[in-house]
């Protein structure tokens, strides 16, 4: 399981040394740190002009507040999450949500 946080691209500029990318699957890159290997973000074709970067990143993860549950539809059966927010099969918004 990993926590995402969702910027325009445009929103985000890497200081230092830029990540590594690693084309996953056909239309994804995910970034990682050169020196460490730590995940550091996902962007898709499927979410235009977005990328997702990995909450246990920031300084703070805990003054980012969740907003939407995607890929719900791989949810282990054991995590039960109560917390009313939107629950989404896949990346995409334009699915209806999840009951």
């Amino acid at each position: 399981m990993a926590t995402y946080v969702g910027f325009a691209a445009s929103q985000v500029a890497w200081s230092g040394e830029a990540p590594e990318i690693f084309r996953s699957s056909p239309g994804v890159q995910r970034s990682f740190c050169r020196r460490c290997g730590s995940p550091m973000s996902y962007a898709s074709e499927g979410s235009p002009g977005e990328i997702h970067l990995f909450a246990a990143s920031f300084e703070r993860p805990e003054t980012l507040a969740p907003s939407v549950h995607v890929f719900a539809g791989e949810q282990l059966p054991w995590l039960q999450m109560a917390d009313g927010l939107p629950r989404f099969a896949k990346l995409s918004k334009d699915e209806p949500p999840l009951v």
